[in-house]
């Protein structure tokens, strides 16, 4: 093979690793690793019923168990504030898909049709978009939304960015 075709390949190579890293390095960023377990008497917030973001102090009552079981109990309150934050945006971008699909008259999701269309809305980080993709036959861990409708999908795309990126952690 041709020595320049051979170091262009290792060139993309290193490249593409390096992109790799750094994905690798952007995941998670400013999301503490695992969940917070307070100890007795220790400070943690929350969100109360009315979203707001509060503090108690950990006592092991039905209350904190509850908040511990739901993950709503954070170091800080901008660590709460963000969780509520990412849930108003799925929210959001749920409801708006609902509103959007019954208007068009669109089917349900059925994971047992496996040939049914799927689509979701990710995040491309190397062009810094919003994109329609699909699947027919996994569901994703993630608790987000799907639609059998591309159109519907590609007004969530083009309409609620800054939701999308709210929920999947992209920095503006």
């Amino acid at each position: 093979m041709d020595k320049s075709i051979m170091q262009e390949l290792d060139d993309i190579t290193a490249k593409f690793m390096g992109e790799i890293d750094r994905v690798k390095e952007s995941i998670g960023k400013g999301v503490p690793s695992g969940p917070f377990i307070p100890e007795i008497g220790q400070e943690y917030h929350y969100i109360n019923r009315l979203g707001e973001a509060v503090y108690r102090y950990w006592d092991s009552t039905p209350n904190d168990r509850h908040n511990l079981a739901m993950g709503n109990c954070f170091r800080t309150e901008a660590e709460a504030i963000a969780y509520r934050d990412r849930n108003y945006a799925k929210q959001r971008i749920i409801r708006k898909m609902r509103e959007l699909e019954a208007a068009e008259g669109v089917e349900a999701v059925d994971w047992s049709k496996k040939v049914q269309p799927k689509f979701y809305v990710a995040w491309n980080h190397n062009k810094d978009i919003a994109y329609l993709d699909s699947a027919n036959r996994w569901q994703s861990s993630e608790s987000y939304a799907f639609t059998t409708s591309e159109t519907v999908a590609m007004w969530i795309c083009d309409n609620m960015k800054d939701d999308i990126k709210l929920i999947l952690g992209v920095e503006s």
